[in-house]
C-alpha cells in the first residue's frame, strides 16, 4: 500500500515538475551544415530557379551547394533594376531598361541573365541589382 501511493505522488511531483521547465526549455538550432535548416535565409548568390510547374525552387549561393527551397519561404516582392534585352551575337544589352522579376536567373561575368517567360535580359551590376533572391525552408541535395 505504501509503494502504491508513493508511487502515485512520484508522477504527480514529476509531473508538476516537468511543466513548470517545458516553456524554458529550446530547441537546438541544426548544425550548421546540416542538410535542413529551419529559419534561416539561404542566398541565392550564383543561381535562382523558380519554374511554375516545378515543386521547388533551386537555389545555388556563393557555397556551391544547391538547395530545393519551398517556394512559399523565398522573397515574393524580388526583382532586378535596369534590365534589358541581350542582343544575341555580342551579348550586349539594348532596348529600354527597366525592373524585372524573374523566375530564373544566373550571374554572369557581364550582367545577370533573368527569363522572365520566354524572353532572356540582362541585368548589370549596379548597386541596386546587389542584393539577390533569398528563401528559408531549404534542403541540400546530394
Amino acid at each position: 500500500m505504501f509503494l502504491t501511493n508513493w508511487i502515485q505522488r512520484s508522477y504527480i511531483i514529476y509531473a508538476v515538475i516537468t511543466l513548470t521547465l517545458l516553456p524554458s526549455v529550446q530547441l537546438l538550432e541544426s548544425r550548421k551544415h546540416s542538410l535542413v535548416r529551419r529559419n534561416y535565409r539561404h542566398n541565392c548568390d550564383v543561381q535562382y530557379i523558380n519554374v511554375p510547374f516545378f515543386p521547388e525552387a533551386k537555389c545555388l549561393g556563393t557555397d556551391g551547394i544547391r538547395y530545393s527551397c519551398k517556394k512559399e519561404s523565398c522573397n515574393k516582392d524580388f526583382q532586378f533594376g535596369y534590365c534589358q534585352y541581350i542582343d544575341s551575337p555580342n551579348t550586349s544589352l539594348k532596348g529600354d531598361a527597366g525592373p524585372k522579376a524573374p523566375y530564373y536567373y544566373s550571374t554572369g561575368p557581364n550582367h545577370i541573365q533573368v527569363r522572365v517567360g520566354n524572353e532572356i535580359f540582362g541585368c548589370p551590376y549596379v548597386p541596386k541589382n546587389s542584393q539577390r533572391q533569398s528563401c528559408n525552408s531549404c534542403v541540400a541535395e546530394k
